[in-house]
């Protein structure tokens, strides 16, 4: 998680953001399978340009090559929105994307057939999960009212915390084994300024609880 500070970060492309209090809600909409009206939803939080901007002197952030364009800088992609993109990207965003950048995608490889978390999962409840067309893609535990609507509360909260964590940390191109520049990010190898996970496991351990299964288990 990015930990963003007031103040100068230093070699970094993207400024030091005002830090506001949001308060984690329940979104019905976010919640829900893939339909219409969710798919939207989610589709509407990926800016214009899907989350990649232009780094006219990639060198003075220390930044690797970016995405060529033809003319002017190379693109990079945003961490943020390759993470949302992870959790959630409709068949039709990776289309309009790969037409529009001529096959850029998040993250590398990402095909109108291949599902994103969300996608795959659902797709499992509904035996639709195209590597697995013979076989039951989901239990029947799976199945119950009670954990799918869990599931979409798990993404619905990823979701707000990824929105939350704002990582601004900027991703350059990826290569081939040759070293060649595709015309993709895949994120690895990539700096992130996070919270210490040991001291933060730490901290916890002190202060634990005892131990007691949670509904939001």
């Amino acid at each position: 998680m990015l930990c963003l500070r007031p103040g100068p970060r230093s070699l970094g492309f993207a400024p030091a953001f005002q830090a506001v209090h949001v308060t984690f809600e329940k979104n019905a909409t976010f919640s829900a399978p893939p339909s219409p009206a969710s798919n939207a939803a989610w589709n509407s939080i990926l800016p214009q340009g899907r989350g990649f901007v232009l780094v006219p002197d990639p060198k003075a952030y220390n930044l690797g090559p970016g995405i060529p364009t033809g003319a002017g800088p190379d693109r990079y992609g945003l961490s943020m929105f390759h993470q949302l993109h992870c959790l959630v990207s409709q068949p039709s965003s990776h289309l309009d994307h790969a037409k529009q950048h001529k096959g850029t995608s998040l993250p590398a490889g990402k095909t109108s057939l291949q599902a994103t978390i969300r996608d795959g999962y659902f797709a499992a409840l509904a035996n639709k999960d195209p590597k697995r067309a013979d076989e039951t893609a989901a239990s029947e535990d799976m199945r119950k009212p009670e954990r799918v609507k869990h599931m979409g509360h798990c993404f619905d909260m990823l979701r707000q915390a990824i929105m939350c964590a704002g990582d601004m940390t900027l991703e350059p191109a990826q290569r081939s084994p040759s070293g060649e520049v595709l015309p993709s990010v895949d994120g690895w190898g990539v700096v992130h300024e996070c919270r210490s996970w040991d001291e933060a496991v730490a901290w916890t351990l002190r202060h634990r609880a005892e131990e007691a299964r949670s509904e939001d288990e």
